[in-house]
């Protein structure tokens, strides 16, 4: 199935935009989605709040590997019926199912890992970088402060404002680990084979913007919405057109997860391993067979 990894800062509007491109990719003309299956910290970890998956580095890295799991269960399987997969819409023909893994995904590792993934199993892959600002692009190194550094931390401090008035204890990050993840984010690079292409897309364009990180609903049909709702169907479009493209090439994608001759000398990374030789000698055809 093909994939769409959303890196960027935390409260920048990954999970608006993943929501949209959910709902665009199933209104698509080319028809090419029947299906989206929508990963995040609620889906991969249940049982823990957003801001106890990131409370601390043993709980990063064990959100990490559930989010990793469900990616790499969704993308291999074929019928998407398991619990942590939250599915969008509904059947409607043979179309493919789009995997959207909505998460921080800040480590430029960890996003080398889930390309391993999608090309072990044949599948198209990009990478949607949600940015604060046009000028985050020009933020390439992680000792520079970008405009999404601010974003995230006001917008967070904006929610736990908003969630203490309802909740007995607030859901977002604290001061401290916002301050981490901020300065760990590690900026999607198209120059690497693993995040291209490369999708940039600024939400915060977009007004007006609710405390609670989410569209309210008189921006829906503001021009700076239209806008958005290009983009979002710009990607589908391109990602479709690769989909065409590469069942052109190969006319049966439903034999795809039987390995060719070809494809089972290719390791996860997608690189060639070379054929071990045999340690063991070649039996002389003058040697003798013992008797019975």
């Amino acid at each position: 199935m093909p994939s769409l990894i959303l890196s960027g800062h935390p409260c920048v509007g990954k999970t608006t935009f993943a929501h949209l491109l959910a709902t665009r990719a199933l209104r698509h003309p080319s028809n090419t989605i029947s299906n989206v299956v929508h990963i995040r910290e609620c889906t991969a970890c249940p049982d823990q709040t957003k801001a106890a998956c990131y409370s601390n580095s043993h709980m990063e890295k064990t959100t990490r590997a559930a989010l990793k799991s469900e990616f790499d269960r969704a993308v291999m399987s074929k019928s998407n019926n398991h619990s942590a997969e939250c599915k969008v819409g509904t059947e409607k023909g043979s179309g493919s199912t789009l995997v959207i893994l909505d998460s921080l995904n800040y480590i430029k590792g960890y996003r080398y890992e889930l390309y391993c993934i999608s090309k072990a199993a044949g599948e198209r892959h990009g990478v949607v970088w949600i940015m604060g600002s046009d000028s985050d692009g020009e933020c390439t190194r992680i000792d520079m402060s970008s405009p999404s550094d601010e974003l995230a931390k006001k917008r967070n401090q904006e929610r736990k404002e908003l969630q203490m008035k309802h909740e007995d204890e607030p859901l977002e990050k604290t001061k401290e680990s916002m301050d981490a993840l901020v300065l760990r984010f590690e900026p999607p690079d198209e120059k690497n084979r693993w995040e291209n292409p490369l999708y940039k897309v600024d939400v915060t364009g977009v007004l007006p913007w609710g405390k609670d990180g989410t569209l309210e609903v008189s921006s829906a049909e503001s021009d700076s919405f239209s806008k958005l709702k290009k983009d979002s169907d710009g990607i589908i479009g391109a990602l479709s057109s690769q989909m065409k493209a590469v069942q052109a090439k190969d006319p049966s994608p439903g034999d795809s997860n039987i390995p060719s001759a070809k494809s089972s000398k290719k390791s996860a990374s997608g690189f060639k391993r070379r054929a071990k030789k045999s340690t063991q000698p070649k039996a002389s055809a003058a040697m003798q067979k013992p008797q019975a």
